[in-house]
């Protein structure tokens, strides 16, 4: 492998997990190409009601290669449109209309190409094909295909991809080397320290929330010296206490009606 040429790419689902990953490793990709997906923006990487992405997470992606394939009426995993349209806003913009070969040798797929550039950056690149696609005789009794474009992105050389990735690669200096640290180690073990704070969060309201589950079921003559027995008990002694006080109501019941027989 050549640690100079890493590519991403991901259909539907895939397309977002594509993203996602460049959100937290995008220096070291030489390309990025999602196909029919949107980025869902992850763990605050593109806070809410915030202008842009989070610092580190925009100069990733300004630094990377993008180019994202969507059929125009696909919204079956989400459209990147909009995503593009803000964090390309006011960089330079070129259009172009191309018509690709389609699944069936007679039929043709056109397709909107609009590209950006930046100065200090890589080209952004969104090709979107006119839907649904009539291209192929399996959708002839669907109305057309609206979301499966990676059936022509990925065996067609003619859609370009294979050499979109070919033109880029991360310099020597700057790509993923698996012989020095990188910055995985402290990801996972920040991502482990949350975890395992969100774990005890969860456990403390889950005891919290059984404490006073029982304490609403004692009589209200008791004390607050049974409460406090009460806040100390697992929730095993806590069913099992709720069982004898049934059991002990069963057998008023039961007595009361053996006095009225």
């Amino acid at each position: 492998v050549d640690p100079c040429r890493i590519y991403v790419t991901g259909l539907s689902l895939g397309a977002s997990g594509s993203w996602h990953l460049a959100l937290r490793y995008g220096q070291y990709l030489a390309g990025l190409a999602p196909v029919s997906g949107v980025c869902h923006w992850p763990h605050g990487a593109w806070p809410k009601g915030g202008g842009n992405p989070l610092p580190e997470v925009l100069e990733r992606l300004a630094n990377l290669p993008v180019r994202a394939y969507q059929i125009d009426v696909d919204r079956y995993a989400g459209s990147p449109v909009k995503d593009f349209e803000w964090l390309c806003w006011g960089l330079k913009e070129e259009q172009e209309d191309l018509n690709l070969c389609g699944m069936e040798v007679d039929r043709r797929v056109d397709v909107a190409v609009r590209r950006w550039s930046r100065d200090d950056g890589q080209p952004w690149e969104l090709w979107q094909a006119k839907g649904p696609l009539k291209d192929w005789k399996y959708y002839d009794g669907w109305d057309g295909d609206k979301h499966c474009l990676w059936n022509r992105v990925y065996p067609f050389p003619e859609w370009g991809m294979a050499a979109f990735f070919k033109a880029h690669q991360v310099p020597k200096d700057k790509c993923w080397n698996v012989e020095v640290a990188s910055d995985l180690s402290t990801m996972m073990a920040k991502q482990k320290a949350e975890e395992a704070a969100w774990n005890t969060q969860q456990e403390a309201k889950r005891a919290k929330e059984e404490m006073e589950a029982a304490q609403e079921a004692v009589p209200m003559e008791v004390d607050q010296g049974q409460l406090e027995t009460l806040g100390k008990m697992s929730t095993g002694d806590m069913e099992v206490m709720q069982e004898q006080k049934r059991l002990r109501q069963d057998e008023e019941l039961e007595g009361a009606h053996a006095v009225a027989a």
